[in-house]
């Protein structure tokens, strides 16, 4: 199953952790068998809070909702795709579902603070 980049991604440094959360991801699109295409739409790039894991490529957003193959559907189904990512990742990790039902809804995932990977 595929991983792409909405345009305008950017990545400063290809981090550990950045590998372990998209590898994680990943194995989390293959054994849930969705969503067909794994977009992230933000690493470290945009506008985000000050101290933010993206402006250090230890955060990546993924899109939850959005065109059929990129989507992760109900809810339900992102919440199980968020608890999968969360046991792949391990206790090193936040995964939250922001803006639920809102436009900018999205799986932000991220190094917790506090924390260094690896």
């Amino acid at each position: 199953m595929p991983l792409a980049y909405k345009s305008g991604v950017r990545v400063r440094a290809r981090t550990l952790a950045l590998a372990h959360i998209e590898n994680s991801a990943l194995a989390a699109q293959a054994e849930l068998g969705y969503p067909r295409v794994l977009v992230a739409t933000s690493i470290n790039d945009s506008r985000h809070v000050e101290g933010s894991k993206h402006y250090t490529d230890d955060a990546i957003d993924w899109r939850t909702k959005g065109p059929a193959a990129n989507t992760m559907g109900s809810t339900a189904r992102k919440q199980r795709f968020r608890r999968r990512l969360t046991a792949l990742l391990g206790d090193r990790f936040t995964v939250i579902l922001e803006g639920l039902g809102k436009p900018y809804e999205h799986l932000h995932v991220q190094v917790k603070k506090g924390a260094h990977y690896p």
